[in-house]
């Protein structure tokens, strides 16, 4: 990994600078106890510093000596197929952890790239490890995250149409981005293209889609701010897919 490409800040006393930490509400061990906490803290010992969209974190192959806890910013992991176009497999937010699908390998399995300005803390295997072992709440959370970013990825897997996709990931993005759980309002700080390649469908289909449920009444969309109007209708659009609860029918209007 190119060392033009990071800028890594020094190490310092994570026990008195991740209280400070943007991401601390979302962090692993936010509900933990004392000891777990200051644990995870002393596992991390530099921050690395992407600072705009599209630099790279780690490339498909490279060496998976570590992961990576999201402090400030989106990032993705994506892949190339054989016809050169890009496949997101996920987008991370501050408190989520990048690389956990390496950790059973010796090399990264996609590429991880920032979508946005961001930061992140970087933990080596060997020290996850340990402290996965001397914590159990910290095992037990983690195995709760990665269950459910396997159930997201398993959900969109399935033959759905256009519509009952976007409308998941908007419900997705709303309760991973929003302010509250009770907020319609977020910023997608993914490009349209991005989300059509993380849900299999062409660009113009994901334009056509969101046209379709601002016209409906569902949603309001200004460049990558949407609004919420309507979380009944996109719950029922939804429901197959199973990354929300299920909902009373609503038809989509002609």
């Amino acid at each position: 990994m190119s060392a033009e490409l990071l800028r890594v800040a020094p190490r310092h006393d994570s026990r008195h600078s991740c209280p400070l930490c943007p991401a601390g509400p979302h962090c692993l061990t936010a509900d933990g106890t004392p000891a777990e906490r200051i644990a995870w803290h002393d596992l991390q010992q530099q921050w690395i510093s992407l600072p705009r969209a599209g630099k790279s974190l780690y490339a498909l192959g490279d060496a998976a000596t570590a992961v990576y806890v999201v402090r400030a910013g989106c990032l993705k992991t994506y892949t190339v197929d054989g016809d050169g176009h890009e496949r997101v497999r996920n987008f991370f937010f501050p408190g989520d952890i990048v690389g956990l699908d390496a950790l059973g390998s010796a090399a990264y399995p996609s590429h991880a790239l920032s979508v946005s300005a961001s930061q992140v803390c970087r933990i080596t295997k060997g020290d996850l490890q340990r402290v996965l072992h001397a914590a159990p709440g910290v095992m037990q959370r983690l195995l709760e995250r990665t269950s459910a970013e396997l159930c997201r990825s398993l959900a969109l897997s399935g033959d759905y149409s256009a519509d009952q996709r976007v409308a998941a990931f908007l419900l997705s993005m709303q309760r991973r981005l929003s302010a509250t759980a009770d907020a319609d309002d977020f910023d997608l700080p993914m490009t349209r293209r991005d989300i059509a390649n993380h849900l299999r469908l062409a660009t113009e289909t994901v334009c056509r889609v969101l046209t379709r449920f601002v016209d409906a009444g569902w949603l309001d969309t200004a460049d990558r701010h949407v609004r919420i109007r309507h979380r009944e209708a996109l719950g029922a659009q939804a429901e197959p897919v199973g990354l929300s609860p299920q909902r009373r029918a609503v038809r989509l209007a002609a």
